[in-house]
């Protein structure tokens, strides 16, 4: 700590200088209550910073503090559990242990024992932040000014968590008649200046405003400038602080000549070409935003019965497989790379969803005559039957390069790292591929889920019965996953969803419940007489470890209510232990489900106890049930 932190400590002297506020506080008062919490030694937000770059995750045990001021609160609903501090050094989210207690322009001391920096998606937060014990309030109404910014300012990085404010801006033509927020999910909206540079807005459909409309001119916003994995995005404290009244950027208008996506192609021979203005195209997305073979920019549209096209936006796009999209193509780069041809640098607002269209039908054809013609079958979708998957190292999974053969020829079939089926193993019999015909110096195949691989005379590839990685639920909210079971038999808990790096996983956890807790954690009914040979696979990790506290089982007659009428086995499987490094996710090995028949259900349970110092953390992730071979 001493490469750190400032070697100043600040004394409370008896005169009572620097007297704490609790959390508890009132909407309107004259003076803070006293708490006296210690000083310690000062840091600044910058310090925090600093701290993670060189350590990564980091707990504070001994006495610190930072001073600052609160610039974003709870009040309207557009965040939970959370609030914006931000001193002359940046800024930071805190993650807060209790709704409330905090206002816009009360200026804080925030105490960090026990506190954790950790990252959210690319976003430094302070984590366990007890709004009774960590936060002192010194003085309320003292508001900061927002630094006016230009998009590419704040798409620099150069003001995370900072409060800004935008100057000639507007919400994209795509955006118009739309709420700030859908019905029962956030929204994320793009605001554009009059270059075509954007931004994402992002509104929880708990804010008081989320189901007004969008103001449909040009003018300010002033928000806070947040990220979410490379997606630079503003977080909106109040409508007062969005005018948008005047006249909107000079533009093509609703005027444009929609032509086709092969006039679009036969325009690129061979190097980078600005587009006609005045142009657009229209198209059904066939690539799978969900599953996500693919960078969050890309994505391929297709005529009905026609060419197809690869599209880059400038930034991640919300575009689902199956949307019918207008792109408006004015002006924009044709090029290509590595052999793909693409429109490059796409405004997120260029692009309108419409509605649902009709997927097109896949081109049947084989390797061969494909790889012959490929400029003919670029961003199409095609279909190869009797075809052999293999991969030249020896590997089995669908992640990077594999070959597909059909016997008249050979294809490279690629799927990113990231994939949500890239470390699933593919079938060793001959199947049927569904894919996109794409290109990285030489041309491939890009699938967009497992049921695009379907096993000749058999099913799907992937031989999942299901498989949850929890990547669809909320991070600190309560795991909601259909047809499964969270409930808690003893205390007030259940378990809830976290993230950290990146990945979401189900956690439970005693830590200052001040209540002994028993949580389950149930799956989805399984039809063991449906498989021949049933597995289970999963992961777990342990934190902050006092007690052993999980248990996993497996039950055949759980009328899927009464968990104590049930009778529970326990299941033979790899548990995180002790000995395991704290947050390492450790696999549970492959659990053979075959001596067991009927209706199964796994069951994850937890029990701890807070008063007893027994609170260790559990998580559990990736939990997949499918028929081995």
């Amino acid at each position: 700590m001493k490469n750190y932190f400032k070697n100043t400590l600040y004394l409370i002297s008896f005169f009572g200088l620097m007297i704490s506020m609790s959390q508890c506080v009132k909407k309107d008062f004259d003076e803070p209550p006293i708490n006296n919490i210690p000083v310690g030694n000062l840091l600044t937000v910058g310090d925090l910073y600093q701290i993670f770059a060189d350590s990564g995750e980091y707990k504070f045990y001994d006495d610190y503090s930072v001073y600052a001021t609160v610039t974003m609160d709870e009040s309207s609903g557009n965040i939970y559990r959370s609030a914006y501090i931000q001193d002359s050094s940046g800024a930071v989210n805190l993650r807060l242990k209790q709704p409330g207690g905090l206002r816009v322009g009360d200026q804080v001391r925030l105490y960090l024992k026990n506190c954790i920096i950790s990252e959210y998606e690319n976003l430094l937060q302070i984590d366990n932040v007890h709004n009774d014990s960590n936060i002192i309030i010194r003085a309320t109404r003292k508001y900061i000014e927002p630094i006016n910014v230009t998009i590419n300012d704040v798409n620099s990085g150069n003001y995370k968590a900072m409060l800004v404010k935008l100057n000639d801006v507007e919400f994209a033509q795509s955006e118009l008649n739309k709420t700030w927020a859908d019905a029962g999910d956030y929204g994320n909206r793009v605001v554009q200046d009059c270059n075509g540079n954007t931004l994402i807005v992002r509104t929880s459909d708990y804010a008081n405003f989320g189901e007004d409309l969008l103001p449909q001119g040009n003018g300010t916003l002033v928000a806070i400038a947040s990220v979410y994995r490379d997606t630079w995005q503003m977080l909106v404290r109040t409508v007062s602080e969005v005018s948008m009244e005047g006249p909107r950027c000079d533009s093509t208008g609703g005027g444009l000549e929609q032509i086709s996506i092969a006039d679009v192609r036969a325009m690129y021979t061979g190097s980078s070409t600005i587009l006609p203005s005045g142009k657009k195209i229209a198209g059904v997305i066939t690539s799978d935003r969900t599953n996500e073979n693919l960078p969050g920019q890309n994505a391929f549209i297709q005529e009905t019965n026609g060419a197809g096209i690869a599209l880059r936006f400038a930034d991640w796009h919300d575009l689902p497989m199956g949307a019918l999209v207008e792109v408006d193509i004015s002006g924009q780069e044709l090029s290509d790379y590595n052999g793909l041809v693409q429109i490059s640098n796409l405004p997120l607002g260029n692009a309108v969803n419409t509605g649902t269209g009709t997927m097109p039908a896949p081109v049947e054809i084989n390797v061969g005559d494909l790889v012959a013609d490929y400029d003919s079958y670029q961003g199409k979708l095609v279909k190869m039957t009797n075809v052999q998957i293999s991969n030249s190292g020896g590997y089995s999974t669908y992640k990077y390069t594999n070959i597909l053969d059909d016997g008249t020829g050979q294809i490279n079939m690629y799927t990113y790292d990231w994939a949500s089926f890239a470390d699933e193993n593919f079938p060793t019999e001959t199947v049927t591929i569904t894919g996109i015909a794409s290109y990285y110096n030489d041309p491939q195949i890009s699938i967009r889920n497992l049921d695009d691989v379907v096993v000749d005379g058999g099913g799907g590839g992937g031989g999942d019965i299901f498989f949850v990685d929890f990547e669809n639920q909320t991070d600190y909210e309560d795991i909601n996953i259909s047809g499964w079971m969270n409930t808690s038999l003893d205390g007030s808990r259940v378990w809830i969803a976290r993230e950290y790096s990146g990945n979401l996983y189900a956690q439970a956890t005693s830590y200052n419940s001040g209540e002994h807790n028993i949580m389950w954690l149930i799956t989805q009914p399984i039809d063991l007489g449906a498989l021949t040979q049933p597995k289970i696979e999963f992961e777990t990790a342990q934190a902050y470890w006092d007690h052993s506290a999980l248990s996993v089982f497996i039950s055949t007659d759980f009328d899927g209510s009464d968990i104590e009428g049930a009778t529970w086995q326990p299941l033979g499987a790899d548990l995180a232990t002790q000995n395991d490094p704290e947050h390492a996710w450790i696999p549970s090995g492959v659990v053979d489900l075959s001596s067991y028949s009927g209706t199964a259900y796994i069951g994850f349970r937890y029990e701890g106890d807070d008063n007893a110092g027994q609170s260790t953390s559990f998580r559990i992730d990736n939990v997949r049930v499918y028929e081995g071979n």
